[in-house]
């Protein structure tokens, strides 16, 4: 994830110049992926060291987001339906979904839909990269996937059950786009 968010970084800054939309909105998309790692690796901390009670840390994170999910969504209220729609999902998921509860398994939970969230952030990369289709298909059709599996993996009595079958099924969404990228992509397109 480093390295993706980091040739993300480089990447954002040698094809847009600074101050623009595009470079912007990449700013505040890549940060908001890789951000999902972060909260997910402080959610499993927590949870292997008991530590149910959350720390300034912890506020500060979801205050992190709260701010970059806000930022992608007032970047695509200006003129870019996806970055509204993620940042909306962001919000709704610093706000509603990330509440702190003290107990291990909301924090076990956390750490699943986060871990999900930064997976589907780099489907969502190779998806723009890659795929042939219209901009708002690229840019969505991984959050669709990503929240509907990270929905299933968390709600129930069979945690583990259900959990095994989002993490195959997200291999498979990752099989399909690497054979997509190496047999049918026509190479890198723009954004």
């Amino acid at each position: 994830m480093a390295a993706l968010y980091g040739s993300g970084l480089y990447f954002t800054f040698l094809r847009h110049e600074p101050g623009t939309f595009d470079w912007a909105r990449n700013l505040a998309f890549n940060f908001f992926g890789f951000f999902f790692l972060l909260l997910g690796w402080r959610a499993i901390w927590r949870f292997r060291r008991k530590a149910l009670a959350p720390a300034a840390l912890d506020h500060a994170m979801r205050a992190v987001l709260i701010f970059a999910s806000a930022a992608l969504a007032a970047l695509g209220a200006y003129h870019h339906f996806p970055s509204l729609v993620l940042g909306c999902l962001g919000l709704w998921l610093a706000l509603a979904v990330f509440r702190e509860i003290p107990e291990a398994r909301h924090l076990y939970v956390t750490h699943q839909r986060c871990m999900l969230a930064s997976f589907f952030y780099v489907m969502t990369v190779l998806s723009i990269v890659h795929v042939r289709a219209a901009v708002n298909l690229k840019w969505l059709w991984p959050a669709l996937v990503g929240t509907l599996l990270a929905a299933y993996a968390t709600r129930g009595t069979d945690a583990r059950g259900r959990t095994r079958v989002a993490v195959r099924l997200s291999l498979a969404v990752a099989l399909f786009m690497g054979a997509y990228v190496l047999f049918l992509s026509p190479g890198i397109t723009p954004q």
